[in-house]
C-alpha cells in the first residue's frame, strides 16, 4: 500500500507558521478591536476613526499657531463641505485639495461625522 504525499504547504515548516500567525490573527481582531478603542461600535465607527487617524497629523485637537485649523468638534455639515469643495478644486490648498481626493463620498460623511463628534482638548 502506497502512502499519499501530503499537500506541499504541509511539508514547508514556514509555511504551516504562516497559516497558524494568519488564523491567530484572525481570531484575535474582535477582540483587538474591542480592547484598543473603546467607544467604538461598530466596523463603521473603526472604519471612520481609521480616515480622521490621517487628519492628526496636521490638525491637532489643540489650538496652535502653525495654520491648521481645529476641525474636530466642529458641525459635520461644514467639515462634509469643506473636504467637497476643496475636492471639487473649488476651495484652494496646498495639499487638502490632494488629500481630499482620495476620499469617496461615503469616506467622505463617515469622516465628517467622526470628526464632528470628536471633543476638541482644552
Amino acid at each position: 500500500m502506497t502512502e499519499e504525499t501530503p499537500p506541499q504547504w504541509r511539508r514547508h515548516p514556514v509555511a504551516r507558521l504562516c497559516l497558524l500567525a494568519l488564523g491567530l490573527v484572525l481570531l484575535s481582531a474582535p477582540a483587538w478591536t474591542e480592547s484598543k478603542a473603546p467607544g467604538l461600535a461598530n466596523a463603521t465607527d473603526i472604519d471612520a476613526a481609521l480616515l480622521a487617524s490621517s487628519c492628526s497629523g496636521c490638525h491637532t485637537k489643540t489650538e496652535t499657531d502653525e495654520g491648521f485649523p481645529l476641525i474636530y468638534g466642529r458641525p459635520a455639515s461644514e467639515i462634509r463641505e469643506a473636504l467637497l469643495t476643496f475636492r471639487s478644486g473649488e476651495r484652494e490648498g496646498t495639499v487638502m485639495n490632494r488629500i481630499a481626493k482620495g476620499y469617496n463620498d461615503t469616506e467622505i460623511g463617515l469622516l465628517s461625522d467622526y470628526l464632528a463628534a470628536q471633543k476638541p482638548s482644552d
